[in-house]
């Protein structure tokens, strides 16, 4: 209930934000060969669908999200194919008494199935992980029950074909969990520290190793305070290697940092720690605050670190992912001390030199969740904000292509 109560306040401050420098706005933009090719949209009840996508080996998009009713939580799996043509949606209630649902992450698995982990609070402190096959049908379920309450971020698949679960526990402590294909634990590492770790995600590295991003610094819930961004290498069996720290702040979601595709080395998307002067309910007190776009290597050495532009505060860093030789980002709408600015996309080479960029300047409430590369660009999912605190959100798919620029 608290994550739901923080999601409204957020939200809400938004909107009237947006309110506050709204700017009229016109339809698409398409600059530097990027074009919206079509945009579906989902209801789905509740404040937070909190989408999570991914391309399944059939080459169709699979997308997941919360829903919350009268009824209590639910959630959903939905498939598209490449033409938008949406193939099914299976709506699931919640059982076993998991009164607060939350999903947070999700991978493929073999033969087109896929595995989703989140958590609840309500009823103890509960880390869930489900399997679900190509058609949406649930395969399997388990639950696992911990002392300390349990915050996943991220769950990737490892070298030997089984799962490690990475997130916080007890707000303060990184942990990983290790399961097979059927959600049987292997082990679990707890990584006791002086510093308050949040946000813990991981990826693969090569030599079979394991990378893991997380945030230090005890954040308010929107994500104000003093704040360093953590980066730790591991082994296969998750014992530390090294790490490194610096000023910064990411999202708290697999969406922050993308690989080579050698494994070797990595681009982070964050920004810097965001202090306010006062109620952050005033934009002044606020400020903005710079989002950087850094490479660094397996030991941790970082080859560049660039400013790639300005934002307000409580604007979280955009998402990352790459296809062949360009990165992508995208991020949501922001309220700059010149203006209002619409969600948008831009297109980075490796050296990190802008290349391409769009705006989604009729979706002004639109939140980036999760960027997955398509055969000609990339799908962009994520929740238009609602109004009202009882009204549907809306969960939008952009099909976004690459192309040319037009020569004028």
């Amino acid at each position: 209930m608290a994550i739901y109560l923080s999601t409204i306040i957020k939200n809400f401050i938004f909107i009237a934000l947006l309110f506050l420098a709204y700017l009229s706005q016109s339809a698409f933009a398409d600059f530097n060969g990027l074009a919206v090719k079509w945009a579906k949209m989902q209801k789905v009840k509740g404040l937070s669908p909190n989408p999570n996508a991914i391309l399944t080996g059939d080459n169709n998009l699979i997308i997941i999200g919360e829903s919350y009713s009268d009824k209590g939580y639910g959630y959903w799996v939905a498939k598209y194919d490449f033409s938008g043509r949406q193939l099914f949606r299976r709506d699931y209630e919640v059982e076993d008494n998991l009164s607060d649902f939350n999903i947070q992450s999700i991978a493929n698995e073999e033969n087109n199935s896929f595995m989703v982990v989140g958590n609840e609070f309500s009823h103890g402190y509960k880390l869930w992980l489900r399997n679900f096959n190509e058609t949406g049908a649930q395969v399997f379920k388990k639950t696992y029950t911990f002392s300390k309450s349990i915050s996943p971020s991220s769950i990737i698949r490892s070298y030997d074909g089984n799962f490690i679960i990475t997130g916080s526990e007890g707000f303060k402590n990184v942990i990983k969990i290790k399961v097979d294909n059927q959600g049987n634990q292997i082990w679990e590492k707890v990584y006791k520290t002086e510093l308050v770790e949040s946000m813990a995600l991981s990826t693969n590295i090569k030599n079979k190793g394991i990378l893991t991003i997380s945030v230090t610094g005890e954040l308010s819930k929107f994500g104000t305070g003093e704040s360093n961004i953590k980066i730790t290498k591991y082994d296969s069996q998750g014992l530390r290697i090294r790490d490194i720290s610096f000023p910064g702040r990411i999202v708290g979601q697999p969406g922050s940092v993308i690989s080579s595709s050698k494994k070797d080395t990595f681009y982070l998307s964050y920004d810097s720690s965001v202090i306010p002067k006062g109620n952050v309910c005033v934009p002044r007190n606020i400020g903005e605050n710079t989002i950087y776009l850094m490479k660094f290597n397996s030991d941790l050495e970082t080859i560049w670190n660039k400013s790639i532009g300005v934002k307000m505060g409580l604007i979280f860093p955009p998402i990352i992912n790459r296809i062949g030789d360009t990165l992508i980002l995208a991020g949501r709408s922001n309220l700059t001390m010149k203006g209002i600015e619409p969600p948008w996309v831009y297109l980075f080479d490796l050296n990190g030199h802008k290349v391409g960029e769009l705006t989604l300047n009729n979706h002004m409430d639109f939140d980036p969740e999760s960027i997955v590369v398509s055969e000609d660009g990339i799908f962009l999912i994520g929740t238009e904000i609602p109004m009202g605190a009882c009204d549907d959100s809306k969960v939008i798919i952009f099909h976004i292509e690459f192309k040319k620029a037009s020569k004028t």
